[in-house]
């Protein structure tokens, strides 16, 4: 018996005959009967009883010491086939849950064909081999990896969202966090249930997963999206705006996520640690009830416009409807190409001047919110830092212009935001992010609250390393005057990032002095850059930078992710599968989605 082969066998039993041996299996202790001089009857017992130890030690092993064979044998009866890999299977699974194909495609004799085109020796799994075991093994290891990468994350941010669905509601949680100074995102859970979904449900959701990825001393925030009492908001449009030709905006049902019979209309979370209303979801609640207190003329004036657009080729709108994602944002951009016409061309369109006035006064009280939602849409990646300068820059303008419209739109929009955008500017957590954003620091503050935001700033930071002291750095300072924020709704900050500030005695106060007294960054700066390139300079902040600018500003689905998990069929799912093969799908590319 050679070396190798008897790796795999022990306590060398010699027969009676110096021609015969026998040897007990390490793997499953049978006795096994050979010729000294052959190792056949070794190699066929590893072969037919033990194949993964035979495909993968000890093939390889043979075909390395075999000789070279330089003639075909002419009596060759039978190919071996080497045994199938898994490879082809996992694409497969990843494939069905991918694009959330129904399981039972393995059953389509069509599907049959065109994978035996691919590769005749290949075979299907069933629709139980895959119910049973493979599905659920891909979901335990995509688990598995994300619990690694949790386990690695300094903190972690969520994201909850909650959408109607006619099968039920559906709820997924999803972690935001800093990874090697890249913001990533993990699909922790997305389950469907078939009854209404109150706060109780949602909290005890959210907290079985806290649980299950030992998430307890990480969380740092939790942004919620709920739809349930509203249409997505890409499908908000503008009323009396003809939606002919686009997709139909489904029916959702009107269950109220509610507790104790007291429906939450998504200004306040607190029965969740740390949550809060989505941000972006925030903005497109203050428009759609803005829009739903619209004044009679103005909703005519809007209906004229869209009959007016349905009369002609919209030629000079088509750009503008092809690359919005949001209904009322492409057609105020429709209005206001109307608006930008020569007087000319604008006869042609035989509006009255009343509607011209009405119109823009429309679009100008709307500009605001509508420009916040395309400035975060143009920055996705790291945006926390952005809810509070944006929030009071919306404020700013609509109060720039209170003394050009009197009508009642106005006072309504102004009203709105700050029933549903002010809490933003309270909370500690967006206050911290916004320090933190290299792009703002402290310029969207008033003289009157720098003070006391210093100091719990100082003080958060203080905590991190409280008794450390060094001198200040004074080549810290800016020798050049700091780069203004170019876009109109930051208008209202100071043109200087400088702070007058006691002298140091900590070294989280001298990091904050220093911090503060650069430049501001310009805003297409990504931030998260910035702290990978100062982290040696100020290490405490950074590592406050890790939790806060980890915060989504919107739900972690897209416009286009939404529209199709809300139209999906999921009859031909259980609730079991559902969940599996969303963990499987959102996590397919290492088990981190990197923004």
């Amino acid at each position: 018996m050679s070396a190798y082969i008897f790796s795999h066998y022990d306590v060398v039993v010699p027969q009676a005959s110096a021609t015969t041996m026998k040897a007990r299996c390490k793997h499953c202790l049978s006795m096994i009967s050979g010729g000294v001089q052959t190792n056949s009857n070794f190699i066929t017992h590893l072969r037919r009883k033990h194949k993964q130890v035979f495909h993968t030690q000890v093939l390889p092993q043979l075909r390395r010491t075999a000789p070279l064979i330089t003639k075909k044998p002419s009596t060759l009866q039978y190919q071996v086939v080497p045994p199938q890999p898994a490879q082809p299977t996992d694409i497969l699974i990843k494939l069905i849950a991918g694009d959330l194909l129904p399981i039972s495609i393995v059953e389509s004799s069509h599907f049959h064909k065109f994978v035996s085109s691919l590769d005749p020796l290949y075979q299907l799994p069933t629709k139980e081999q895959i119910n049973t075991k493979l599905l659920p093994e891909m979901a335990t290891s995509t688990q598995t990896l994300i619990r690694y990468h949790l386990q690695l994350a300094h903190s972690v941010c969520l994201s909850v969202s909650v959408v109607s669905h006619e099968t039920g509601t559906l709820i997924g949680i999803t972690a935001h966090f800093v990874k090697d100074w890249m913001l990533c995102s993990l699909l922790l859970s997305y389950t469907r249930f078939e009854c209404v979904c109150t706060a109780d449900t949602l909290k005890q959701e959210t907290e079985q997963v806290i649980t299950c990825y030992e998430l307890a001393q990480k969380v740092v925030n939790i942004s919620v999206y709920n739809s349930l009492n509203t249409p997505p908001p890409y499908e908000l449009s503008l009323p009396g705006f003809s939606t002919q030709g686009s997709d139909n905006c489904i029916i959702l049902r009107l269950d109220s996520l509610e507790t104790d019979s007291k429906p939450l209309l998504g200004i306040s979370y607190d029965f969740l640690p740390g949550g809060s209303p989505c941000f972006v979801h925030a903005l497109h609640i203050v428009m759609r009830e803005s829009l739903s207190k619209l004044s009679e003329g103005l909703k005519n004036s809007i209906q004229r416009v869209s009959q007016y657009v349905q009369s002609i080729e919209q030629d000079f709108n088509k750009q503008q409807n092809e690359s919005a994602s949001v209904k009322w944002i492409s057609q105020l951009e429709t209005i206001r190409n109307l608006l930008n016409l020569s007087e000319d061309n604008f006869e042609v369109t035989h509006f009255s001047k009343r509607d011209k006035d009405n119109l823009l006064e429309l679009c100008e009280i709307l500009y605001p919110i509508e420009h916040a939602i395309k400035l975060l849409q143009k920055h996705p990646k790291t945006s926390a830092g952005f809810i509070i300068p944006v929030t009071r820059g919306i404020k700013h303008k609509l109060d720039q212009i209170t003394a050009v419209y009197t009508g009642d739109l106005l006072p309504t929009v102004k009203l709105l935001v700050e029933e549903r955008l002010s809490r933003y500017e309270q909370d500690e957590t967006y206050i911290t992010a916004s320090i933190l954003d290299p792009r703002f620091k402290l310029r969207w503050s008033n003289q009157d609250e720098q003070f006391r935001i210093k100091l719990s700033f100082m003080d958060k930071v203080s905590l991190l390393l409280p008794y450390n002291t060094y001198p200040p750095d004074e080549n810290t300072s800016p020798s050049t005057k700091p780069k203004d924020i170019e876009d109109d709704l930051f208008s209202f900050m100071a043109t200087s990032s400088s702070h007058d500030m006691p002298l140091p005695t900590l070294a989280a106060e001298t990091e904050v002095i220093n911090y503060l007294a650069q430049n501001c960054l310009d805003i297409d700066t990504e931030p998260l850059q910035y702290w990978k390139t100062h982290q040696p300079a100020f290490p405490l902040l950074a590592e406050l930078a890790h939790s806060y600018l980890a915060i989504p500003t919107s739900s972690s689905h897209d416009p286009a992710v939404l529209k199709n998990l809300i139209n999906l069929d999921l009859t031909s799912f259980t609730s079991e599968s559902f969940q599996m093969l969303m963990l499987v799908k959102f996590n397919l590319n290492f088990g981190v989605s990197q923004n």
